[in-house]
């Protein structure tokens, strides 16, 4: 990627292009840049979920459990909180 990133900037400068149309040419390349590690993190985190819907589906208990302690000591720390603004 940066090796064709660079032959586009060497031709551009090599040109007779005005300023702003190598502005907007390194414009371009920025946003497909980013617009290229945007969807290679959305193929991840698609495999990434996948992997967690294929594990809750064989072992749901674990999470179900899980999500219970979580809840229980949110709980019981707002409760404590709360009561503790009280006094």
């Amino acid at each position: 990627m940066a090796d064709k990133t660079a032959s586009i900037e060497s031709d551009a400068e090599g040109s007779d292009l005005t300023p702003e149309t190598k502005a907007s040419l390194t414009a371009k390349i920025e946003q497909l840049k980013h617009a290229l590690a945007e969807s290679h993190l959305a193929q991840q985190c698609r495999q990434v979920s996948g992997r967690v819907d294929e594990s809750v589906r064989e072992k749901p208990y674990h999470y179900v459990a899980g999500a219970a302690v979580v809840g229980l000591v949110a709980g019981l720390v707002a409760g404590l909180v709360i009561a503790r603004r009280s006094d």
